[in-house]
């Protein structure tokens, strides 16, 4: 903290004890080292609040859709997706290629269309919390449309996979055997994982530039978004090149 705070440049060299290996009793140099570690605390607290305010919402959606993967691996439960939409179709499918193989392929096509589904709405996470405190030059609260449009996103995941489902179905009722690699169904190539960036002065800098006030301080935010989008990008610049 003494080197990163420059703690000793704040403090008289009249004050600067003269022997560095002892014990440093002066009043005004245990209050600006007090200061400097009120500064970190407050820095650090902010960045755990941001953290979970961000994270929470995305951490639940992963907590319900690894449950509902491991419900199907215990075979606790069984994706219906294909029988309920085309029982005629299904059951003619079962004559072919027999219950358990229609199963078996029935559960990975759930598994690789789940797993495919979550990447793209991480994808999808990563470029919203990336480009979020461009909302707040509207007068609008970063988090609360973060929370909205992920809970949104995440919503329409149900819908898509029964889609994915139907049109991976159609595709095997139309093939004479029932070979999954055919149709590129196969296991992950890579993981996605979803991250924030908790660095503090980039953070309360886009506060500052776009956090949620008035209506006055709104229109005369929009006025200036030229000089702010300039003024942005040269410090998320200065940090990337920092770090």
């Amino acid at each position: 903290m003494l080197v990163r705070f420059g703690i000793r440049d704040l403090i008289p060299k009249s004050l600067l004890p003269e022997r560095q290996d002892g014990p440093i009793d002066n009043p005004v140099v245990r209050s600006e080292i007090a200061r400097a570690q009120r500064i970190v605390d407050g820095q650090n607290y902010e960045i755990r609040k941001t953290l979970r305010n961000y994270a929470t919402p995305i951490e639940d959606q992963r907590r319900e859709i690894y449950d509902r993967r491991r419900r199907w691996l215990d075979a606790a439960e069984l994706p219906d997706y294909w029988r309920a939409a085309e029982p005629e179709e299904y059951g003619r499918m079962v004559d072919r290629f027999g219950a358990r193989a229609m199963a078996r392929a029935e559960l990975t096509v759930a598994l690789y269309h789940t797993d495919r589904l979550w990447s793209d709405h991480l994808s999808f996470v990563a470029d919203l919390r990336e480009g979020n405190h461009l909302v707040g030059l509207a007068g609008e609260d970063p988090l609360t449309r973060f929370r909205v449009e992920t809970a949104q996103a995440y919503f329409a995941i149900e819908h898509d996979l029964e889609d994915s489902m139907l049109e991976t179905f159609d595709q095997l009722a139309g093939s004479e055997r029932l070979n999954l690699q055919d149709l590129g169904i196969r296991g992950p190539s890579s993981t996605w994982t979803y991250l924030i960036n908790d660095d503090p002065f980039r953070n309360q800098l886009s506060a500052v530039l776009s956090g949620p006030g008035s209506a006055g301080m709104a229109i005369g935010a929009a006025m200036m978004v030229p000089a702010l989008l300039i003024a942005w990008a040269v410090v998320d610049r200065f940090f990337r090149r920092e770090r």
